[in-house]
């Protein structure tokens, strides 16, 4: 494994080191086009008027004094252009060989991922397909229920199909946009987090939407509200942290029995900011967390502990509550 490893561990320290050059390019460029960018402008200036200005400054103000007397004696203002315009193309070239050094780095953890990760996922998941490629989601199961418009983006990393204790069962990181009325949300962000799916043994008719007091993943927006109806339930403990919508009271009734109610709660109890959506067959479980653009991830070497690190904080829920539905 170490050598299969290798080979991405020794390009990602020849690019990081690249991206160092790079900042220091980028620091030398803006340093010296600063510098010769201000003596372009007072250049016409009257440089003797200046210089016995700074004679007869006080000694607490000499510093100034002998920076005047650098800028008005040293370069020329033809130096001085020629002196910016080598500046500007070392910042330009900094600034460039940074970014292709960090889509070089970005196209490497996604090769590394995408090589090495199914081996890690095969200690707890079989018949394994994983994507780590940040996307626009294929299915769109939030735009095919009615909680997302197709026109809004929905977009997905780190996608895993896998069969768990005989449950088909899959999950993906997602951020979607949306922009609804003050009364449900302001913020571009309408919904984030790990969004799980796991295949029922039943199929069954309409949708039933569960959110978890005081989430900030708010799928009840007014279009949606319009077309269901707040559903109340019996268990005291249950209704007093979930909020249940659905468009049809006996199918929620159905399917939230005291026994899966117990379950959710214990769910929630682990993933305190939860949603929960049955729908098709399918019951779908978004726990709220942090998107999945990790800047400064890359800086972490290769290797298979990391990797089971960012499999477990990925796929860890998907176990935990796959479990829980199946006690």
């Amino acid at each position: 494994m170490f050598k299969k490893i290798l080979p991405f561990e020794i390009g990602k320290l020849f690019l990081l080191a690249l991206e160092v050059l790079s900042l220091l390019a980028i620091g030398y460029g803006a340093y010296w086009l600063g510098w010769y960018l201000i003596q372009l402008l007072i250049n016409p200036l009257p440089g003797d008027f200046i210089l016995e200005v700074a004679e007869v400054l006080p000694e607490s103000l000499q510093k100034f004094a002998d920076l005047a007397r650098k800028l008005f004696i040293g370069t020329s203002l033809s130096a001085a252009k020629s002196a910016c315009l080598s500046a500007a193309i070392v910042l330009v070239a900094g600034i460039g060989c940074l970014l292709i050094a960090r889509w070089l780095i970005r196209k490497l953890e996604l090769a590394f991922k995408r090589s090495l990760m199914p081996v890690v996922l095969r200690e707890n998941f079989t018949e394994v397909q994983y994507d780590p490629k940040k996307r626009q989601s294929i299915d769109e199961p939030l735009c095919e229920i009615g909680l997302l418009s197709y026109i809004e983006r929905y977009y997905t990393a780190n996608r895993l199909d896998a069969l768990y204790r005989s449950c088909r069962v899959s999950a993906e990181e997602i951020v979607c946009g949306g922009v609804y009325l003050s009364n449900y949300t302001s913020h571009r962000v309408k919904a984030r987090g790990l969004w799980t799916t796991i295949r029922l043994n039943r199929d069954f008719d309409g949708s039933v939407i569960l959110e978890s007091v005081g989430t900030k993943n708010r799928f009840t927006h007014q279009a949606i509200a319009k077309q269901m109806c707040q559903i109340e339930f019996d268990y005291r403990s249950f209704a007093e942290r979930f909020q249940c919508f659905s468009d049809s009271a006996d199918i929620a009734h159905e399917l939230i029995t005291r026994d899966m109610a117990d379950k959710l709660l214990r769910i929630l109890n682990e993933y305190p900011d939860l949603c929960v959506i049955f729908e098709g067959g399918c019951v779908h479980f978004l726990v709220r967390r942090r998107s999945f653009d990790r800047r400064w991830e890359y800086l972490i070497p290769f290797c298979i502990p990391h990797l089971r690190t960012v499999a477990n904080n990925l796929y860890g829920p998907l176990m935990d509550i796959t479990d829980e539905l199946l006690r």
